[in-house]
């Protein structure tokens, strides 16, 4: 059906060429394209995300990376996050979910993202053990891990609020079920979501979590990705001294810079054990919307 409207659209934007039926030609058309962005996974995939595995740890820290899926920089982080918890004996569930089978087009892209982030929250929101969460969204991957937060959190109330009233539910209700600290790291992300969804990483990225941060830069090709959120704390990478050692991958642009940028100093500087006050993740000392140029 919404092939067919689609069809319909361009054949009569072309039928009249004074423009005439333009505008509402435009309109339906762009609720069309909204109305297949929109569309559920299932339905255009044929088969729903996959869980994240077994995992009996306290503290997660989660990556979903962009469009184009896991690479050598997502791969440093994951590393680097995984080499620390040895260095202070610190057992944490570290995973990069790779989505690339859950995408659609770059159109759909955000929504797609924003729709596994959610299935992602909910699962974790089912699991007591967890105290801590740190979700990383790299480019439009930033869609995943804002909603995996605001999802987390969303479930995480309600099963409170059923275990005081003693529900019986399908998913755990003991006690333990207790608030946990959330911290969102945004690397260069892509914030506008659909046709009509224009500045919505502004208006609702990191509003969720505890603790927000963005790393950015203002200089790459990638749109709606060089601005500062005010939902969370930006760190302004571009003029950073590092950079000029930086050579992307082929077919890559600067818009991979602040992904690496955070993987080369999550062990130097950034990883909060080292409690170093540049990078405490505390609103308090890093406001929202506030801004700290890295050189």
């Amino acid at each position: 059906v919404l092939k067919m409207g689609i069809e319909s659209f361009l054949t009569s934007a072309v039928s009249f060429p004074f423009g005439f039926p333009l505008i509402p030609s435009l309109a339906v058309g762009s609720v069309l394209l909204e109305s297949y962005v929109r569309l559920p996974q299932k339905i255009l995939f044929g088969k729903d995300p996959y869980l994240l595995p077994d995992f009996n740890q306290k503290s997660v820290f989660l990556l979903f990376p962009g469009y184009g899926g896991p690479d050598e920089n997502t791969d440093r982080i994951v590393n680097s996050v995984r080499e620390s918890d040895k260095r202070y004996r610190e057992s944490r569930f570290v995973y990069c979910y790779d989505w690339r089978d859950w995408r659609g087009t770059l159109l759909r892209a955000a929504w797609d993202s924003q729709q596994i982030g959610k299935i992602i929250g909910k699962q974790l929101a089912t699991s007591e053990n967890v105290s801590e969460v740190h979700v990383v969204g790299v480019s439009v991957g930033a869609f995943a891990a804002d909603a995996c937060i605001k999802e987390f959190r969303k479930h995480r109330k309600t099963i409170q609020k059923s275990t005081k009233k003693e529900s019986t539910l399908s998913i755990p209700t003991k006690s333990s079920f207790k608030r946990v600290q959330s911290r969102l790291t945004l690397l260069d992300p892509f914030t506008s979501r659909g046709i009509f969804g224009n500045g919505y990483g502004d208006q609702y990225f990191g509003k969720d979590a505890d603790f927000c941060e963005q790393f950015m830069n203002t200089d790459d090709p990638v749109p709606t990705t060089n601005s500062p959120l005010s939902g969370a704390h930006i760190y302004d990478v571009t003029e950073s001294l590092e950079r000029s050692q930086y050579i992307p991958a082929e077919g890559d642009t600067m818009h991979s810079w602040p992904v690496a940028f955070y993987g080369l100093n999550w062990a130097k500087k950034i990883d909060p054990r080292l409690n170093l006050p540049l990078y405490r993740p505390c609103h308090i000392e890093r406001p929202r919307g506030s801004l700290t140029r890295i050189d």
